[in-house]
C-alpha cells in the first residue's frame, strides 16, 4: 500500500498503483474492482453509489450503476513545460530537467508533441522505449525535416522519426556524445537546435573539453567539436540558440555559476570555428548584464 486517503463517512482507501481497498469503519475490507486497461492508480473516491479512480497516465474513471466512464485530458503530460518549439505545424514541448520538484516524479518528466489536432505523450507512464531504458528529465527539444529531437538531463539524445514514431537514445553506449567528465555516461543537452541545412547541434554541459556536437545524418553519428578559444578556459556551454544566419548563440557560465556573457560561433563545412564572445564589457558588446 502506497498511500491511506480519507473519504466521506470516515471510511479509508488504501492504494497501491495496480489495486485499492476499502476500510471501512466497522473494520471490514472492501476490495474495489479496478477499470481494466492498467494505470497507474493515484486516487480513489467513493462517495454516493459511485466510485471515481483518478490515474497519473488515463486521467480520470467516473464507476457508476456498474459502468465506467472515462476522462481524458488533452495537452501537454500533467502540464510541466520547460521549451516549446514549433516545427512545421507540429508543436514539440519539452518538460523539465529538475523532476521530483512539485510533485512531477521521473516518470512523468517525457515529452510531448502536438500534431494534426492531437497530442502525443512520451514518457515513462505512456511509453515502452522510455520505460525500459529509463529517460526522463527531458528539457530541450529541436526538430528537422525527418526527425525530432530531444535532450535530457543525463540520459543523452532522443531522436524520433517523424514518419513513424520510431525511436532512438543515443548515449554513451552507442555514440560520441561527450557526458559530464567526471562521470562520461552522464549526458546533459543543455541546449538544442537546428540550423537552414537541416543539421542539428546540441551543447553539452559540465564538458569544458568538446561541448558541442552535430548530428551526421550520413553516418548517423554525433561529431564532437572543441570548445572555443573564446569561450575562456573555465566556461561551460549552458545553452545554444542558432539564428537565420546559423550563427550559434551559447550562454557561458563556470561550474561555479559565474556568468560569462554569450558566445557567437559560426563553423564552417570542415570544422573551422569563427566565433567571438559577447560580455558586460564595453570592449565586447557591451552586454547589460553577463548573465544570458
Amino acid at each position: 500500500v502506497r498511500m491511506f486517503e480519507r473519504m466521506p463517512g470516515g471510511a479509508l482507501v488504501g492504494l497501491s498503483e495496480s489495486m485499492a481497498v476499502i476500510l471501512e469503519t466497522d473494520g471490514r475490507l472492501s476490495p474495489l474492482q479496478l477499470p481494466d486497461g492498467g494505470g497507474s492508480l493515484v486516487s480513489a473516491f467513493r462517495s454516493a453509489g459511485e466510485v471515481v479512480f483518478g490515474y497519473r497516465d488515463r486521467g480520470i474513471i467516473r464507476r457508476s450503476g456498474g459502468q465506467d466512464r472515462s476522462f481524458e485530458w488533452s495537452g501537454p503530460y500533467l502540464n510541466v513545460i520547460s521549451q516549446l518549439v514549433f516545427h512545421e505545424g507540429s508543436l514539440l514541448v519539452a518538460s523539465s530537467s529538475a523532476p521530483n520538484q512539485f510533485s512531477i516524479g521521473l516518470a512523468s518528466t517525457g515529452y510531448s508533441i502536438f500534431r494534426g489536432g492531437q497530442w502525443t505523450n512520451v514518457n515513462r507512464d505512456t511509453d515502452a522505449f522510455m520505460r525500459d531504458r529509463n529517460v526522463n528529465a527531458v528539457y530541450r527539444a529541436a526538430a528537422n525535416e525527418t526527425h525530432y529531437f530531444f535532450g535530457t538531463y543525463g540520459n543523452g539524445i532522443v531522436r524520433r522519426a517523424i514518419s513513424d514514431g520510431s525511436q532512438v537514445l543515443y548515449n554513451r553506449d552507442n555514440s560520441l556524445l561527450p557526458g559530464f567528465e567526471l562521470a562520461p555516461e552522464f549526458i546533459i543537452a543543455s541546449g538544442l537546435g537546428s540550423d537552414s541545412k537541416g543539421d542539428v547541434w546540441a551543447s553539452i554541459l559540465a564538458n569544458i573539453s568538446q561541448p558541442l556536437v552535430r548530428y551526421d545524418r550520413a553516418s548517423d553519428t554525433w561529431v564532437r567539436y572543441p570548445v572555443s578559444p573564446n569561450a575562456g578556459s573555465t566556461s561551460q556551454y549552458f545553452g545554444l540558440t542558432i539564428d537565420s544566419f546559423d550563427q550559434k548563440w551559447i550562454p557561458l557560465y563556470t561550474a561555479t555559476l559565474v556568468p560569462r556573457g554569450v558566445l557567437v560561433a559560426a563553423h564552417a563545412a570542415d570544422g573551422t570555428e569563427r566565433s567571438f564572445r559577447v560580455t558586460s564589457n564595453d570592449n565586447e558588446g557591451a552586454l547589460p548584464d553577463d548573465h544570458v
